[in-house]
């Protein structure tokens, strides 16, 4: 701010009135506002960050409040009466202030400030508060000094880089239609978002009731005008026009009096701040997955589908995100994929060369059993999310891969090596934070650092056409953890024994993946023996998606064991995802949603009572059927899409900040 500009002149003839002691409209003026700062606020200390000639602070500390202020015009501070002289000081509202305050007001101060000293400003008094009234002109140009004049959006933007967001229940008109208060705010930028979102639907539906009423006035003054010229052709309009025009003027100076004339602007430019805000912060990120993902006619699974649910939370919020898929996994699809995927996928042990294509400001791993694939190429240089989609070390087990001395020893260098952890179900959580622990992470980090984002998908949930005979599907990848016996052999029983519906099975093998397919062998030759079931096998991911919307009802059951209890089951999703009601298991996470959504029928896998009874509602009550599909796709779009379940994943991304690395590890036995 230029303080010569600031001299007897500008204070006579730039500010409206004559800004001086002798105008009575500015006493009566700042006692108004320090009223208001009283009663609403009720602070104990007071900054006024551009004082002027101190009427704000004179009528502050009239009430009682301590109050100071600063200027960097001495022409202004000599104006200021002596006996509160020690009240004042020269200083820019960029110079460190001496002291915290309980509130700092700002009125049409920082747009006197190039840009770079306004942002200085604004840091410089978010770091001496945690509530600031805050004002500057949006729309005049015309003062030589104005340098920095801009909307309120712009100030929202420079008070969210400081977690300052703005009070949006708080009237600041009394001073200006700009102002506003800002308050520190350390709860998560979505719950912030949340109440911006709860105040401009308010508003807009004031809004609307406001331009239905202008509407309804608008046509009873087109009528009244179309009566006056039946009645008078010739006749310019009357008393009774003159009393309908000022009737309605009336009402139009009464709405433009309500809060929606004065602040739906300004709510939609705080919104549309904190939105640029977040776009400000969003991040290149790189995923890393070990599996396909549902792009380029490819077979996906279920570690793919997680992957890209997880690339495709973060894009929804604004991060530039890069799929990046083992090259081998490719080889038989060369005809398939696009030059790009191919180009950004990685090969055994060379995640490196990717990350230096890519150059991300994030890595997410999907799995710790990537980790030794990524070396060390992102230690202390790039924050490293490590996703677990299921407890990989009881599959293992199961699959006979690897000594458990060997693969406890690769968990727990992957997670002391990555900067933040996230899981796929609550039930999950317990279990991998005793890893984590294991890993070194304190009791803080495992609580600030990790969380379980449920398994999601798109928040554009496919439209339904089911064919009219009864069907079932069951798909996905056959693995050794699973069994699938008991329900599938009862329900095609059940079939023949009706007679009618149908039984589609799409899966097989691990699509490049040497993993043993446990009982399927044996199951699938029993089962294709049926004319009432059909064994597709892996088909591409759109194709399945189809088949799925034309079916009635998954089935997903499958025998209690420790894999099962701990997965939040992907396939099961997107099931729920299609409308397919599911015939599932009493005892996970997911089971949990299903019985509280009525989305399916939960069972003990060892009930074939049961299970014949929920087979028989299906094939007798199509408007049951109905219900339950309604009651799928509402689950999933009230509880597993994307854009609802990243949050915690995305607040990361957004800082992005390292994990302070302990080099004391628990070794493993």
């Amino acid at each position: 701010m230029n303080a010569i500009a600031h001299n007897a002149h500008y204070f006579a003839h730039s500010c409206g009135l004559r800004y001086t002691r002798d105008e009575p409209h500015w006493t009566a003026f700042f006692g108004e506002i320090a009223d208001r700062i009283v009663r609403d606020i009720g602070p104990a200390t007071v900054l006024d960050a551009g004082c002027a000639v101190g009427f704000l602070v004179e009528a502050l500390r009239d009430r009682g409040v301590e109050a100071y202020g600063i200027d960097v015009s001495e022409y202004a501070l000599a104006q200021v009466p002596p006996a509160i002289g020690d009240a004042f000081r020269r200083a820019s509202v960029t110079d460190p202030f001496p002291r915290d305050y309980d509130l700092i007001v700002c009125i049409e101060v920082l747009e006197h400030l190039p840009a770079r000293a306004a942002e200085a400003a604004v840091a410089n008094i978010c770091a001496h508060t945690r509530d600031v009234i805050f004002s500057s002109t949006p729309s005049d140009f015309d003062e030589a000094t104005h340098v920095n004049v801009q909307p309120p959006e712009y100030w929202a933007e420079l008070f969210g880089r400081h977690g300052f967001f703005r009070d949006v229940e708080y009237d600041g008109s009394f001073i200006t239609p700009w102002a506003a208060r800002y308050c520190k705010v350390d709860e998560p930028v979505a719950r912030a978002l949340a109440r911006y979102e709860r105040r401009l639907w308010q508003l807009l539906r004031e809004n609307q009731s406001v331009r239905q009423k202008l509407i309804e006035q608008r046509d009873e003054l087109s009528r009244r005008e179309r009566e006056l010229a039946s009645a008078h052709p010739a006749a310019t309009p009357d008393a009774q026009l003159a009393r309908a025009l000022a009737e309605a003027q009336a009402e139009l100076d009464r709405l433009r009096r309500t809060r929606t004339f004065r602040y739906t602007a300004g709510a939609r430019a705080l919104y549309g701040g904190l939105r640029r805000l977040r776009r400000r912060s969003a991040k290149r990120v790189l995923v890393f997955s070990g599996d396909h993902v549902p792009i380029s006619g490819l077979p996906t699974t279920g570690s793919g589908l997680r992957a890209w649910g997880l690339g495709q939370g973060l894009q929804s919020r604004g991060h530039d995100v890069v799929f990046s898929l083992p090259r081998v996994s490719l080889a038989r699809y060369a005809g398939v994929v696009s030059a790009d995927v191919v180009a950004h996928s990685w090969d055994d042990f060379a995640m490196s060369d990717v990350v230096g294509a890519v150059q991300p400001d994030v890595v997410v791993l999907c799995g710790w059993a990537l980790s030794p694939h990524l070396g060390t190429c992102c230690a202390g240089r790039i924050p490293v999310v490590l996703d677990q989609h299921g407890p990989h070390m009881l599959e293992r087990d199961y699959q006979g891969f690897g000594e458990s001395d060997s693969n406890a020893a690769v968990k727990t260098a992957a997670l002391a090596a990555c900067d933040y952890f996230s899981c796929a179900g609550e039930r999950q959580r317990p279990y991998f934070e005793s890893w984590l622990e294991r890993a070194g992470w304190t009791e803080r980090e495992r609580r600030e650092r990790a969380a379980a984002v449920r398994v999601s998908l798109a928040p554009e949930l496919p439209a339904r056409a089911p064919e009219a005979e009864p069907s079932f599907v069951f798909g996905g990848v056959f693995l050794p953890w699973q069994d699938p016996t008991r329900a599938l052999t009862t329900l095609v029983d059940e079939l023949e024994r009706r007679g009618r519906g149908r039984l589609r099975i799409f899966g097989g093998k691990h699509p490049w993946l040497p993993i043993p397919t446990g009982v399927y062998d044996d199951l699938l030759e029993r089962l294709e023996a049926s004319e009432h079931a059909d064994v597709a096998g892996h088909v591409a991911h759109a194709e399945l998606i189809g088949a799925y919307t034309r079916s009635h009802v998954a089935i997903d059951l499958m025998e209690r064991n420790a894999e099962r209890e701990l997965a939040f089951t992907t396939r099961t999703v997107e099931y729920l995802w299609c409308g397919l009601p599911v015939i599932y298991n009493d005892y996970s996470e997911l089971s949990e949603l299903i019985r509280e959504y009525d989305a399916g029928w939960t069972l003990d896998p060892a009930d074939s009572d049961g299970l014949r009874a929920a087979i028989s509602e299906i094939l007798d009550d199509e408007r049951r059927v109905a219900e339950k599909s309604a009651n799928a796709q509402r689950l999933v779009r009230e509880r597993l899409t994307w854009d609802r379940t990243i949050a915690p994943i995305d607040g990361f991304v957004r800082t992005a900040a390292l994990r302070p690395r302990d080099s004391r590890v628990t070794a493993v036995a």
